[in-house]
């Protein structure tokens, strides 16, 4: 199910501590999130949270350690099912001015609904009284 986030000016503060590119990464981790008991867990990966934001693996790294250095993200150990590796994560703690709720159901589409290109055959066409005015200016006044 999507969630939206709600930031308001609290979230200031935290932006300015961890910077810019930590934060997206946080907003991108949040959206990404579920609930697994009390922890809210996002399951992506220092390269995928990487191609989600359009940096590289190595600036989505710094941004995740400056997030765990803030306290913010805990990375979370990989499962082990059956003998495998399951998928690793990060467990969240968002700060104060950023919360993560379900959509109600009176939210309006994040994108507004495109109009109809007008369809250029039933425009009228285009009237002469301009273009004689223009002649008409050009000849010579008495």
């Amino acid at each position: 199910m999507p969630v939206l986030l709600h930031i308001d000016a609290r979230a200031f503060e935290v932006v300015a501590r961890v910077g810019p590119t930590a934060w997206l990464v946080l907003e991108h981790l949040a959206l990404c999130s579920q609930v697994d008991g009390d922890d809210l867990v996002s399951r992506e990966t220092a390269r995928s949270v990487a191609a989600a934001v359009s940096v590289s693996k190595d600036t989505a790294a710094g941004a995740l350690r400056r997030l765990g250095d803030a306290g913010l993200v805990r990375r979370r150990a990989q499962d082990r099912t059956e003998g495998r590796f399951g998928a690793a994560g990060y467990v969240l703690k968002l700060p104060a001015g950023l919360a993560r709720t379900p959509p109600r159901n009176d939210t309006p589409p994040a994108v507004p609904p495109r109009r109809p290109a007008p369809d250029r055959r039933t425009r009228p066409s285009p009237t002469t009284d301009q273009l004689t005015l223009l002649v008409d200016a050009q000849e010579p006044q008495p």
